[in-house]
């Protein structure tokens, strides 16, 4: 038996019997994952952890029992929100976050975006061109799919596309609401408005850098890269290696992203 695990084993124990259900968000780096979380609030009871985390890590048995006194042992139930942390794609974490959903029936959300726009991603808290390197987003690739083969049976995983999230947020509502059981505050018109609904505690998290700032949901950051030269000229860098062109086709083919080879380069964009 693995450290902790009794520990874990009475604390989901007690939060199921409050009424405590559980979301983990997981993805690549620069795909939204931060962008989703920050949306779940605005459904209705739902409690956002302010930091990247494992879902072994929060809430310790001490918080869950905070938690059980604030809110718990309702009739409704409440949504305890966490989104993966940076080496959540490693295999022996990997396998414990396979074991702890299947136990403890942990709701799973992979995100997944064109990796085009991935790779050519800036993060807002660092230094490097390009967040996301060509390894980072294997492995990542590879972590949501052993998650999509080993529990491609079961009911709390859902998949979304950055790009529906962005442009079809009514079917990816519906596609939450029939997953998880969530329903939409009263106050929230639309979960694309962002910054209306966003309460002051979520405002003030470092994570909100993450995303740039806060703002509501823009189109604009889909397909960047193809109205940037230089992303283009990375990404080409990138297409000239055979084994991660293989790769990357692979994945726009399996989640219907158009096709693009990059052997000629779109210059509608330049100016």
């Amino acid at each position: 038996m693995e450290r902790g695990w009794y520990k874990n084993w009475i604390k989901h124990t007690l939060l199921r019997k409050a009424n405590f259900r559980r979301i983990h968000i997981i993805g690549c780096a620069r795909s939204g994952t931060t962008l989703l979380n920050f949306v779940l609030s605005g459904f209705r009871n739902t409690i956002l952890h302010q930091k990247e985390v494992s879902v072994w890590n929060w809430p310790s048995l001490r918080q869950t029992f905070s938690l059980v006194r604030k809110y718990g042992f309702g009739a409704e139930p409440f949504f305890l929100v966490t989104k993966r942390n940076a080496t959540w794609w490693f295999p022996e974490k990997l396998e414990r976050l396979i074991r702890y959903t299947e136990r403890f029936q942990i709701g799973i959300i992979y995100l997944i975006r064109d990796p085009r726009d991935v790779l050519t991603s800036k993060h807002a808290l660092d230094e490097r061109q390009y967040y996301v390197s060509f390894d980072t987003w294997k492995h990542s690739i590879e972590a949501g799919e052993l998650i999509l083969d080993r529990l491609k049976n079961y009911p709390g995983l859902l998949i979304i596309r950055y790009e529906d999230l962005i442009e079809d947020i009514h079917r990816v509502e519906k596609s939450l609401k029939a997953t998880f059981g969530l329903q939409l505050k009263p106050n929230v018109a639309s979960l694309s408005r962002l910054n209306d609904y966003l309460d002051e505690d979520s405002r003030k998290s470092r994570m909100i850098q993450y995303m740039h700032g806060l703002r509501n949901f823009d189109s604009g950051s889909i397909n960047k890269w193809k109205k940037d030269p230089k992303k283009r000229h990375y990404l080409k860098t990138l297409w000239e290696d055979p084994e991660k062109r293989d790769r990357l086709e692979s994945v726009l083919k399996k989640y219907n992203y158009s096709p693009h080879s990059l052997e000629k380069e779109d210059t509608r964009y330049e100016r």
